[in-house]
């Protein structure tokens, strides 16, 4: 299995803890936000691991870890900064594509490793006491989640209005199975063909991707978690414990 970590964005909202380095390197318990993630994929045997990086690039300096740098991705978001490993979309392994600025236990990566469905997505079901520790209103920032009764997403990624369209929220660790790769770069590269939107195409999230799949019928399963993970936007965040 492979494992793409997604790390090429400002983090904005941390600053000024990003003014001299990515996102990933800011420190919860005295250990960068990567080192966690590492560590853990190690633990669990992950040994071939790839990172999209962007701001800051040049202050990642970690044995055993391929770095890749999105040169755009000022003007660009995550979908295009993962498909900068497009090579690795064809068809010899599984790929694990994590967010940059989460963590997770062990319970949660051992889940989606076992998890043999063509598409695994984390879906938090305890979210909601989660985010009322992050933020006051969480509506303001979680996004919808509608599973059918196979727990199939339907929806995702988009802001909402009311809490009857979330059933959960995405942490940002998907799983993607080797005969699935190829389908998903040929899809890629089908719509990247509308140079009209050629600008909206590379500032697409990973879960406008994943509503671009569920359209054309494949099919994103849930694996349910009960927290055991961090996403780390702001300084707020960083009190939180684990």
């Amino acid at each position: 299995m492979i494992v793409i970590i997604l790390a090429a964005g400002k983090g904005s909202r941390l600053y000024p803890l990003t003014k001299d380095k990515p996102k990933c390197l800011v420190k919860y318990k005295n250990k960068s936000i990567l080192t966690h993630q590492l560590e853990i994929l190690k633990k669990n045997k992950l040994k071939k691991i790839f990172l999209v990086s962007g701001y800051k690039s040049n202050k990642i300096k970690k044995k055993n870890l391929i770095i890749v740098k999105n040169n755009e991705y000022k003007k660009t978001n995550m979908l295009y900064s993962l498909f900068k490993l497009e090579e690795l979309f064809d068809g010899r392994d599984d790929i694990l594509i994590s967010y940059g600025d989460i963590i997770y236990k062990d319970i949660v990566l051992k889940k989606i490793i076992k998890s043999k469905h063509d598409f695994s997505t984390i879906i938090d079901k305890n979210w909601l006491s989660y985010w009322k520790k992050r933020m006051t209103d969480p509506i303001l920032d979680a996004e919808s989640l509608i599973l059918d009764n196979k727990n199939n997403i339907l929806d995702i990624g988009q802001k909402v209005k009311s809490l009857k369209k979330i059933q959960g929220q995405y942490i940002g660790l998907t799983k993607i199975s080797k005969n699935k790769t190829k389908d998903l770069l040929n899809i890629w590269k089908k719509i990247r063909e509308n140079k009209k939107k050629l600008n909206e195409i590379n500032n697409l999230y990973l879960t406008d991707f994943f509503r671009i799949l569920i359209k054309q019928k494949f099919k994103l399963k849930a694996i349910f978690i009960k927290r055991n993970w961090l996403e780390f936007d702001t300084k707020e965040d960083l009190k939180i414990n684990f």
